[in-house]
């Protein structure tokens, strides 16, 4: 193939590197700014680091012992089959009622759910602790309704009360860091067939002049339980290493490890936007990579597009065509001899022709070309095959011919040199 093909070739090969490479970085680039785009939403997500984030927590779990994962398709049977323990801390999402239906079928089964509650995701009928909404604070008045708890800018320490410290979440913690003043409230009136609600940790704050605040409470449905969280900000990154929020963070997963079924623990990242949510892209996709007709249509594409490639590029370097076959050399010499022949000098002409010969024919057996006749023809024999006596008897014919006295017939001549033509033929023409 030409210089120029080969270069139109690399710059091809170049470009469509360059163009790989910017869309893994374009690819990559996303992502980044979109996990910069959440954690600056301060979400309380595994994934994220930062101050309102808690990947801090997740890490701890991890270095303890526990068997904790992460979970981004929506709550469905499937994913809820593979959680003792689930983890739907303060969502940004909304829970459809399908997966409302399917965690209440998931917890009378066994499961255990911690929820806390960002008082517009959460539905209060997966809980039922308290009334719909927590009660309203001083901090949110000033805020807001639409505020989100977790992202207020201001923290505080409390106290579990001396009565309180012997709540199953109370052990070994004395002092919190906290940044909202959501509680538990009061069970709902009217609803007779819960089973009542049972206060898992409370603590006070001295603005409150020691008035206990319930945090944290529990209720049992069916063979599983629902944990209830008033505040998760405890669980944050920024205050797990504060004061007694890392223990307090590591007893919640404790306790609810040990009323679960098994001890493998689950945190849901589906309803904080970072897992597989369907769209009409994600839908297309599926059907083309998991489904037959999916791949009999990527395989016809592929080939339709590896048609158009071929058709329009060669590829690799062009077959050279058959040689033409050339007429032979001894020709032109025996052309030359006929000089010498129309003159009578028969002997000379044979003695032109044979030493080209000879000279041609040891170089393409390997040997001098001073070699006697007997090797010569030996040599020529084991590459062609023939037998060499034939090319012994007529070599030592000619060499006899030109040594002789006298002139050399012109019948002999011709005689000598079509025999040669024929060895000429076999060594120098092989198929």
């Amino acid at each position: 193939m030409p210089a120029k093909s080969h270069r139109s070739d690399l710059a091809i090969l170049l470009a469509l590197g360059a163009l790989m490479v910017g869309t893994l970085l374009a690819l990559g680039s996303w992502g980044w700014i979109r996990g910069q785009a959440n954690a600056l939403r301060g979400i309380r997500s595994t994934l994220s680091a930062s101050d309102e984030g808690t990947l801090a927590w997740y890490l701890l779990l991890e270095q303890l012992g526990y068997q904790v994962r992460r979970t981004q398709d929506p709550l469905d049977a499937g994913t809820l089959a593979a959680a003792d323990v689930l983890f739907v801390i303060d969502p940004v999402e909304r829970i459809e009622p399908n997966e409302v239906e399917a965690l209440k079928a998931w917890v009378r089964q066994g499961g255990v759910l911690v929820c806390a509650d960002d008082r517009r995701r959460l539905p209060w009928d997966l809980h039922r602790i308290g009334q719909a909404r927590p009660t309203r604070t001083e901090a949110e008045d000033f805020f807001g309704d639409d505020e989100p708890t977790y992202g207020r800018p201001f923290e505080h320490r409390t106290f579990i009360p001396r009565e309180d410290a012997r709540r199953p979440l109370a052990r070994d913690v004395s002092k919190l860091v906290v940044s909202s003043d959501d509680t538990v409230p009061p069970a709902a009136p009217g609803v007779e067939d819960d089973e009542p609600a049972e206060g898992l940790l409370a603590d006070t704050d001295r603005a409150l002049k020691g008035v206990p605040s319930l945090r944290i409470a529990t209720r049992p449905i069916g063979k599983g339980r629902v944990i209830y969280l008033a505040d998760s900000s405890f669980l944050a990154n920024s205050r797990v290493g504060k004061d007694d929020d890392s223990v307090l963070a590591v007893n919640l997963a404790a306790y609810a490890a040990s009323k679960a079924r098994g001890g493998r623990l689950a945190f849901d990242e589906y309803h904080f936007g970072l897992g597989r949510h369907e769209t009409g892209w994600t839908v297309m996709a599926g059907m083309l990579f998991t489904t037959g007709p999916g791949w009999a249509v990527l395989a016809l594409t592929a080939a339709g597009l590896l048609y158009l490639v071929y058709r329009g590029r060669r590829f690799g370097t062009r077959r050279p065509g058959a040689p033409a076959r050339r007429r032979s050399k001894l020709e032109y010499v025996h052309a030359v001899g006929a000089t010498y022949r129309a003159a009578g000098a028969h002997r000379l002409a044979l003695a032109l022709i044979f030493r080209w010969f000879r000279r041609r024919a040891a170089l393409w057996a390997g040997i001098p070309a001073s070699a006697p006749v007997a090797d010569l023809a030996h040599r020529l024999a084991r590459r062609t095959g023939k037998p060499a006596d034939r090319y012994v008897e007529i070599l030592t014919a000619c060499e006899g011919a030109i040594a002789e006295p006298g002139q050399t017939s012109g019948h002999r001549l011709t005689g000598l040199l079509n025999q040669l033509s024929e060895i000429e033929s076999e060594i120098f023409h092989l198929p």
